[in-house]
């Protein structure tokens, strides 16, 4: 019977690296509990067992921000955005509502390295997009014809509010960072981002000492791609993932994308052989509709 991903993983891992000289880092703490689960039942003798990281922790560990739960973000973030808007803010009850979709753009913007000044900047120009976006197949059809429609309106007062908040919305994403970093604090894309920014600058060594094993990941963000990179230019880190080759070996199947895609970059060890099979170990699925 094939055996779950990480118990294969652990078995590798104590053939390999019993010493424990070794971090492991995965994409949450669910996979963590598990892998020293499988790992604990293979060990029949004292060993060191190796330190294991969830992906943010590690990003923690290199910047030494603290990241709260969404909740207190939320405040500081109405706090800043006071502080910008001034006396044109709304009030908590207005902002709450959607305060957390603001959130979740900021933190969008730095798990993709994307450039905050441009992607807030005013789009008062259609010429500007139409030379920013040509591809055969039009995906920005819908955003265009929204600035064209709302560049050529009159000068209504939603108009101008629209436009006034749009402007401000990169100063609220600075003030909103600066105000932040200096309790010590971050959401995890800025968390994710300032840690590439100081191992490109500082170097790894200053703060990934050791091997790395990567355990279960599947899409990668901008910030944990360039992670994976900056560690496998330097020979220090292994990839290991949950790959079956029923969707893997399938190129059509939408399962298997981002991993045919990440195990090509980043391959796992060449004696790292996955014996799990969907086809031969399918289970029996009943569906029942309920009202």
């Amino acid at each position: 019977m094939p055996q779950p991903f990480l118990r294969e993983v652990a078995d590798h891992i104590y053939r390999h690296h019993a010493n424990g000289d070794v971090v492991l880092v995965f994409p949450n703490r669910r996979s963590v509990f598990f892998f020293r689960k499988y790992l604990s039942e293979m060990i029949d003798r004292p060993v060191l067992m190796p330190e294991s990281f969830t992906i943010n922790e590690l990003f923690s560990r290199i910047t030494g921000y603290i990241v709260p739960e969404t909740l207190p973000l939320l405040f500081r973030l109405y706090d800043a955005y006071q502080q910008v808007f001034e006396n044109h803010a709304e009030t908590i009850d207005e902002f709450v509502a959607w305060g957390e979709t603001l959130l979740h753009d900021f933190d969008d913007t730095d798990k993709y390295l994307v450039d905050a000044g441009q992607l807030f900047c005013n789009l008062t120009d259609i010429k500007e997009i139409e030379q920013l976006f040509q591809p055969e197949e039009d995906p920005y059809q819908g955003i265009r014809a929204f600035w064209k429609h709302l560049i050529s309106a009159r000068n209504s007062d939603e108009k101008e509010m629209f436009l006034a908040f749009w402007n401000k919305l990169h100063p609220l994403y600075q003030r909103f960072r600066e105000n932040i970093s200096a309790e010590g604090i971050a959401y995890e894309g800025m968390n994710s981002r300032e840690a590439i920014g100081k191992l490109k600058t500082s170097g790894m060594a200053t703060f990934l000492p050791g091997h790395y094993c990567f355990i279960g990941f599947n899409a990668l963000n901008a910030c944990e791609r360039e992670l994976f990179r900056i560690l496998k230019a330097e020979g220090k880190a292994s990839f290991y993932w949950d790959a079956d080759p029923w969707y893997i070996e399938n190129t059509w199947h939408e399962a298997g994308f981002f991993l045919r895609k990440n195990r090509k970059e980043f391959p796992s060890p060449d004696d790292f052989i996955l014996h799990s099979n969907f086809v031969a170990s399918r289970p029996e699925v009943q569906v029942t509709g309920l009202p």
